[in-house]
């Protein structure tokens, strides 16, 4: 499963060999390998059951 590159990192696996991104428009979560960057798991967001009006996540820019 080949996903678009506009996504932003959760989260890191402490072996480094998996990651866990949510896409910029929030519409899925997804797990990746990194041998390839492809997503073993995609998850529409509407799986987690909340309302996608009032539950997001929010982002914030590191300098």
């Amino acid at each position: 499963m080949v996903l678009q590159q506009d996504r932003w990192l959760i989260d890191l696996a402490p072996s480094g060999t998996s990651s866990w991104t949510v896409d910029h428009g929030q519409a899925d979560v997804a797990f990746h390998g990194h041998s390839d960057g492809d997503g073993l798991l995609i998850l529409p967001a509407e799986a987690f059951g909340h309302d996608l009006e009032e539950s997001f996540v929010e982002g914030a820019a590191c300098t």
